[in-house]
């Protein structure tokens, strides 16, 4: 069952990064026309995904910290402790979870910068969030 945990872990790090570069990409190809409104809301939005990378950062502690409780009241609410194939189960559920509150601020901010946000602050809030879900992954 290693395995896919791995792949599980593996899938779940790299969606958001895959978004922001897909989001560049797109970026990109966007006509000149919209590099005005960039240029207009660029700053506040560059604010705006530092606020995001903050409260990313914050999350990811939340969700590292409350694994185990997640996983306890999963397993409280199936009745499955002691059970090795439920509480497997409990584990991937409450990554899952965890890993969700990690990733929802910085797919927010990821759309941000297409629409002028600075590069720097959507990047951190991706790494925060990517190494915040290694480490649920190796808890799980």
């Amino acid at each position: 069952m290693w395995k896919e945990q791995i792949a599980l872990v593996a899938l779940t790090v790299t969606a958001i990064p895959i978004a922001l570069i897909g989001m560049a990409g797109a970026a990109s190809q966007l006509p000149p026309e919209f590099a005005d409104a960039q240029a207009v809301f660029g700053p506040s939005l560059t604010s705006f995904s530092w606020i995001l990378a903050g409260i990313t950062g914050l999350l990811c502690v939340i969700a590292i910290v409350s694994q185990a409780k997640i996983t306890n009241t999963i397993l409280d609410k199936r009745n499955a402790h002691g059970d090795e194939k439920k509480e497997k189960a409990a584990k991937v559920g409450a990554f899952l979870i965890a890993a969700s509150v990690t990733q929802v601020t910085p797919l927010l901010a990821v759309s941000l910068y297409l629409l002028g946000a600075g590069l720097a602050p959507v990047a951190t809030g991706v790494v925060a969030s990517s190494l915040a879900v290694c480490v649920l992954g190796a808890r799980m």
